[in-house]
C-alpha cells in the first residue's frame, strides 16, 4: 500500500472546515483586550 494514497484527504471541504482561522489582527494592532482574544482563540483551537 502507497502510504501517500492512505493518508491522503478523500473530501476537502471536510479537511478545510478541520483547520481553525484565528485572526491574529487585534493582537498585532494593539487593540484594548486584542492580545486576550487571540489567546484565547489559540487555546480554543488546540
Amino acid at each position: 500500500m502507497n502510504i501517500f494514497k492512505a493518508l491522503a484527504v478523500r473530501d476537502l471541504d471536510e479537511a478545510t472546515r478541520a483547520i481553525p482561522v484565528i485572526d491574529f489582527g487585534p493582537a498585532l494592532r494593539d487593540e484594548p483586550g486584542g492580545l486576550d482574544a487571540v489567546a484565547r482563540a489559540v487555546r480554543e483551537a488546540g
